[in-house]
């Protein structure tokens, strides 16, 4: 599955996702936003950022 795959499918669970994917993720909505105005809120209005982030912690926190 490609990035914006996965930030476009509601119904993942990022908790199935490896740390590096996750890291990409955050990375892909940060530079995206350098384009596309308005990439980065809109990600954290919609809760993607925060499921990344859940998702990072419940990674380390389980190793």
């Amino acid at each position: 599955m490609e990035g914006k795959e996965i930030i476009n499918n509601k119904e993942l669970d990022y908790n199935c996702l490896e740390i590096e994917t996750l890291c990409k993720l955050f990375t892909l909505i940060i530079r995206n936003d350098r384009f596309n105005d308005g990439f980065l809120v809109h990600n954290l209005q919609n809760g993607t950022i925060f499921k990344i982030i859940k998702a990072l912690e419940f990674k380390i926190s389980n190793k």
